[in-house]
């Protein structure tokens, strides 16, 4: 009640300045990231007189401790582990999308994943965990494409889709790969639909928090994880919802319960 919002998508200065022309606002806050909107420059955000905050989307603690305020007055960092040491950063909480389902409980152990197809999101881990540990069961896995760096999924996607089918080795397993397009709704479905979702990154990646954890909390189900640093907001989750200290078996029983407190902040 006490502030209006506009939403404006904006690919160019030009469209950029008719935006803030026809909105007239008192503070400018842009969804920016260095990859999709290189044509941002602080040049650009200080030909206006209005404070701009500006998101930090591959945020750590040591970016924010050596964040500037050249291109924008304040940067949001959405990582609550993020100790506010530098007066122009604003630490905020992970926001979860609204979601509602009403699906059942898969009969047969399901367990999906989702995310770039890359060789460090431990996808290929996962179907190996999961044969460990059962003769029979449903592995979902979606890699869509990035148009950045993998745009038709030559370079990654189809060859770590191929490493997953090669280590299918019961015949109890069944192993369901997609690559297309989902909408949030439908990747929310798709997340529902399983018994659990895993996310099995490589310990070793040190970057900002991933969203998958978001989407996951979203639609209820039990989430596996490894120690891995982009994970760093739900660690503590107790019991452990790792996979180096827990089971996928124990996980699944252990419930929803372990991520209740994440899904409330």
């Amino acid at each position: 009640t006490r502030y209006s919002f506009e939403h404006a998508f904006c690919s160019s200065p030009e469209e950029l300045h008719r935006a803030i022309l026809e909105t007239t606002p008192a503070v400018i806050i842009y969804n920016y990231y260095a990859l999709t909107m290189p044509w941002l420059t602080s040049k650009i955000t200080r030909r206006y007189p209005m404070p701009c905050l500006g998101f930090m989307h591959e945020v750590t603690q040591k970016e924010a401790d050596n964040a500037t305020t050249e291109m924008f007055d304040y940067h949001l960092c959405p990582d609550p582990t993020v100790i506010s040491r530098n007066p122009c950063i604003i630490p905020t909480k992970r926001l979860i999308p609204h979601f509602l389902s009403m699906q059942p409980e898969p009969i047969i152990p399901t367990f999906g994943s989702f995310g770039f197809g890359f060789g460090d999101k431990g996808f290929h881990e996962l179907v190996v965990r999961i044969q460990e540990e059962y003769d029979q069961a449903i592995i979902r896995l979606h890699m869509p494409f990035n148009d950045i760096v993998d745009p038709e999924g030559k370079d990654h996607a189809f060859s770590t889709a191929d490493h997953c089918r090669v280590a299918i080795e019961k015949t109890g397993i069944q192993l369901h790969i997609t690559h297309h397009f989902m909408g949030n709704k439908q990747l929310l479905e798709f997340l529902a639909s399983n018994t659990i979702n895993c996310f099995f990154y490589d310990t070793a990646k040190k970057r900002g928090i991933s969203s998958v954890i978001e989407h996951a909390l979203a639609v209820e189900r039990p989430i596996a994880i490894t120690r891995c640093g982009m994970f760093r907001h739900v660690l503590n989750a107790s019991p452990s919802i790792c996979i180096e200290d827990n089971s996928l078996q124990q996980i699944i029983a252990n419930g929803i319960d372990t991520v209740v407190p994440f899904y409330n902040e």
